[in-house]
């Protein structure tokens, strides 16, 4: 076997392999290609923008009310959880509905005040938005201190009974900064 032969014959193996790694879905009469895979979760593209109202990785200090952005592709529910620096795990809001198709503001009543914790919340702290087209049932308690795998494992299981196609997460990000 020649050296170019080798390459190709190398190649290809390559090829295979890669590709033995994708999920090809064929529809009848519709050639498409489906599920994402966000945070080891396989979900649908619907979240198509979520962001705070200040952009992603703004600063607030505490006190400062924080609101969301998001827009999705159809009618559903969100629910928002956080990770703190320090790894605290805790829920925003469960099961608020947005319209498809338009920016929506969360929370849309009220507000959401950022606090410090003693200290604990300042730095970057992580938000995840959960698509699901019915009301989540509360499987899942997001409270308490986190590994990163554990906040994943916890929306994996609160996604689950949702088909692939109908739910979503995506995540942004702030900044918690001392008062001067």
């Amino acid at each position: 076997m020649t050296f170019k032969q080798s390459r190709l014959l190398i190649s290809l193996a390559a090829l295979t392999l890669a590709l033995t790694a994708c999920t090809i879905t064929f529809v009848p009469g519709d050639i498409t290609l489906r599920g994402t895979v966000r945070f080891g979760v396989e979900v649908g593209d619907i979240i198509t923008r979520f962001e705070p109202t200040r952009g992603a990785g703004a600063r607030y200090r505490p006190g400062d009310s924080i609101s969301f952005l998001i827009r999705t592709t159809s009618d559903g529910y969100i629910t928002l959880t956080s990770i703190s620096p320090d790894g605290t795990v805790d829920v925003f809001q469960r099961n608020i509905f947005v319209r498809g198709g338009i920016d929506n503001i969360i929370p849309t009543r009220g507000r959401f005040i950022v606090s410090s914790r003693g200290g604990r919340d300042y730095g970057v702290n992580r938000v995840r938005a959960l698509f699901t087209p019915e009301p989540t049932r509360g499987r899942v308690t997001y409270r308490g201190v986190w590994s990163d795998s554990d906040w994943t494992q916890s929306i994996r299981v609160e996604l689950e009974p949702f088909p692939v196609t109908a739910r979503d997460v995506r995540e942004t990000s702030f900044v918690i900064v001392r008062r001067r």
